[in-house]
């Protein structure tokens, strides 16, 4: 991509919060000088190159561009760290990795997109709230300075969840208003102007996006609400939509998903006293987070292979924001109260043994 002074000059701009007025008025210039310089109808002298970029608190270097292939490269390296230590469970380094990206490039909006998300995941790890209040101020940032329509929605994304989560509900209530209605979208948009293969592709992905944010909808927010009886039945029916979905089977990340559906409809099997039911729920969770692992070992790229999803691959890009094997936490799960009256039973300790022994 070809370097534009006049871009960088009013990203740099926006992200010190000054106006072309400020920005003049310190450099003793006309704020049309200012303007010029960002229509790149204009340039500033060469003797003038270090006080704008002493102004900024960059070099004379970024500021002309000489180092953004340094940079590029840089940044594409610590994503590919980031990949594998999110992908292993490993949060905390993430968090350092992206906090030193942060300092290094305090002004580069996918160091700070990225910083964002690691400060989100992070915050789980250590009892902090400076942490959850750092990754918003980045989310407010962005929301109000980005060009960028998908970085300002991750920023969203993470503002309505962790306002909610530091107990103001209603500023994360006023960003979750202000979102773009999901009619009116880019991906519901674009199925009126794409064709042939493209079209196919796309349709798919949301397609699978639209079921999969169905199941979310109902695990989440939905069926925990539900007396046992109706919630066994929308439990059924999650599991059923996944099914629908990958009916050949190749989950590849979603198993996660499965596992967890499969141990919810277990517990509830087991507030209903239903033994069998509960075990063999017990018992696809535990499967679901076998192929789990057996599909993440692998690193070549796979299609999914039903007719309705056979354009997409199966992303490892997806993560697992936890530092312990999935087992663990199902293994947790058996400790839960509701389990009580099957702890003697044999098909719940070999349950048991089996996750114990694929953590030791």
């Amino acid at each position: 991509m070809e370097f534009s002074f006049g871009k960088k000059l009013k990203e740099l701009r926006l992200a010190k919060d000054v106006t072309q007025d400020e920005l003049a008025q310190h450099l003793r210039i006309s704020p049309q000088a200012i303007s010029k310089w960002e229509r790149e109808t204009g340039y500033p002298d060469i003797m003038m190159l270090p006080r704008i970029a002493a102004f900024f608190d960059v070099s004379v270097d970024e500021l002309l561009g000489t180092g953004e292939e340094i940079r590029r490269g840089k940044i594409e390296k610590w994503s590919k760290e980031s990949f594998e230590y999110c992908h292993t469970g490993q949060i905390a380094k993430n968090y350092e990795l992206w906090k030193s990206a942060y300092n290094e490039y305090p002004n580069d909006q996918e160091v700070i997109v990225n910083y964002m998300y690691a400060l989100s995941s992070y915050r789980h790890v250590v009892s902090d709230a400076s942490i959850a209040e750092k990754a918003v101020e980045l989310g407010e940032f962005l929301l109000q300075k980005s060009p960028d329509t998908d970085k300002r929605d991750s920023a969203r994304q993470v503002l309505v969840i962790l306002n909610r989560e530091l107990g103001n509900k209603a500023k994360a209530r006023e960003y979750a208003e202000a979102a773009t209605d999901m009619i009116t979208s880019r991906n519901f948009l674009l199925n009126h102007v794409l064709e042939g293969e493209e079209l196919i592709e796309h349709s798919q992905l949301l397609t699978m996006e639209l079921i999969i944010h169905a199941a979310d909808e109902i695990n989440y927010f939905l069926a925990d609400n539900y007396p046992h009886n109706e919630a066994i039945e929308i439990w059924k029916y999650v599991i059923g939509l996944y099914k629908g979905l990958f009916p050949r089977g190749d989950l590849g990340f979603y198993n996660l998903r499965m596992s967890e559906f499969s141990g919810r409809l277990s517990r509830r099997y087991a507030m209903a006293g239903e033994r069998e039911l509960c075990l063999e729920e017990l018992k696809h969770s535990v499967e679901y987070i076998k192929a789990f692992e057996e599909w993440a070992k692998g690193s070549e790229i796979e299609k999914h292979t039903s007719p309705l999803l056979n354009r997409i691959d199966m992303d490892r890009n997806y993560t697992v924001s936890t530092d312990k094997k999935m087992s663990y936490y199902t293994l947790k799960d058996l400790d839960r109260p509701v389990y009580d009256p099957y702890r003697e039973d044999k098909e719940f300790i070999r349950i048991r043994n089996e996750l114990e022994a694929d953590l030791f």
